[in-house]
């Protein structure tokens, strides 16, 4: 089994939150300085160890993510990038080198800014979520409109690098309108990548429960639409393509460390319950889990890690449902190079059974933009049929 990636992405999982909003069920915590203390010292030698194990001397990219990375404490985060960024890979000729860190922007402040530049940092993800107050407060999100506005405000005047915004439709007390003129004030600040996630609640999130309890109320399905239609329509007025089911952005400016994700690349995982994937021969995948119980990762992170392999048509169904998140879709040469056989050998006849949701060319097989809306009842069809492969091997 080969576990030596020539150039593998790095994630980074910081498992902290100032506060936590109400529909979250990310793996995080509010923390104190003793478990900054821990997780740094436990990412440390899970590095250490993955760096004996795999040899990989560089990264395509790297992500810090969360939780909320722009929360830990600035002494401690330079240190992280003088350890991690001499790592990053150079650039192909034409490409962007792509190092991400996650931020609130109630955090971005000169300091923040400053450790970030200094510390060769090239891309700045914002969450922003609504620049609504009604909504913010009925989420119980961190900060206001108008603090929120002022971060974005200094990432405008002083961040050089590349920058990305989140927000999420569907929230309560939420306006079409309003949505728009969110997505509008990011694009007149220069984001060049936008995110625009539908609002999905924890059953046992305290918003879950409270509307469980009829103490909430959310948008109906009808106008959590005309809020999803409303800003697709701003965005291609702005010049964005959707390029992924959620992720929006100019030319050019697509998160190459995501990609790596839905192209089902290379990566390294370190940080509590955050999950890393290797290609293997004969197309299968090694997955490799980081325990969620931060004492167990704290104490021995390699030994807290749970490693599977995905393999025949598990594998190749995992690959074409990442695939057909994003505008390229799964194209027939990476597919066959990858597993060995052509994609119509266990997907062809499913697929082309949808032509108004997936497209079909010489180059293989793409989602529609009203397919990417309903790729589900694609992929519950392609299940069907790698279930009925699988019986029948």
């Amino acid at each position: 089994m080969s576990l030596s990636p020539a150039n593998p992405a790095l994630y980074l999982h910081v498992p902290f939150c100032a506060s936590r909003c109400s529909y979250c069920d990310f793996h995080s915590r509010v923390a104190s300085a003793e478990h900054y203390e821990r997780w740094f010292a436990a990412v440390g030698l899970h590095l250490s160890a993955l760096d004996e194990r795999h040899r990989a001397p560089s990264f395509s990219s790297i992500y810090i993510g969360g939780g909320t990375p722009s929360i830990v404490p600035g002494t401690m985060l330079s240190a992280a990038l003088a350890r991690l960024m001499p790592r990053l890979a150079p650039a192909d000729v034409g490409a962007f080198p792509e190092a991400t860190l996650e931020a609130n922007p109630e955090d971005i402040d000169e300091e923040l800014l400053a450790i970030l530049a200094d510390g060769g940092l090239t891309r700045l993800s914002v969450g922003v979520q609504s620049l609504e107050d009604t909504a913010r407060r009925r989420v119980q999100r961190r900060g206001s409109a108008t603090s929120t506005r002022a971060g974005l405000e200094r990432i405008r005047k002083r961040w050089k690098g590349r920058s990305s915004a989140d927000f999420i439709y569907g929230l309560p007390g939420q306006s079409a309108r309003g949505l728009q003129e969110d997505l509008s004030y990011a694009a007149d600040l220069g984001f060049g990548h936008l995110s625009l996630y539908e609002l999905t609640i924890a059953e046992d999130s305290p918003l879950g429960l409270r509307i469980k309890r009829g103490e909430e109320r959310l948008p109906e399905p009808d106008e959590a639409f005309e809020h999803y239609a409303a800003a697709r329509e701003l965005l291609l007025s702005r010049g964005y393509r959707r390029y992924e089911i959620s992720n929006w952005c100019l030319p050019g400016q697509e998160s190459a460390h995501n990609l790596n994700y839905w192209r089902m690349g290379d990566w390294l995982a370190l940080g509590p319950s955050a999950s890393g994937n290797l290609r293997q021969e004969g197309g299968a995948f090694l997955r490799a889990d980081n325990s969620s119980d931060d004492e167990a990762y704290y104490a021995d992170p390699m030994a807290s890690v749970s490693e599977y392999r995905i393999e025949g048509s598990d594998a190749r169904f995992e690959y074409l449902m990442m695939g057909l998140r994003c505008a390229e879709g799964v194209r027939r040469e990476a597919y066959r190079s990858l597993f060995g056989e052509p994609i119509e050998r266990c997907f062809g006849a499913v697929l082309s059974s949808f032509p108004g949701l997936i497209e079909e060319d010489e180059a293989g097989y793409r989602p529609s933009d009203r397919g990417m809306d309903t790729l589900n009842q694609v992929l519950l069809a392609c299940l069907s049929a790698k279930d009925a492969k699988k019986a029948s091997a």
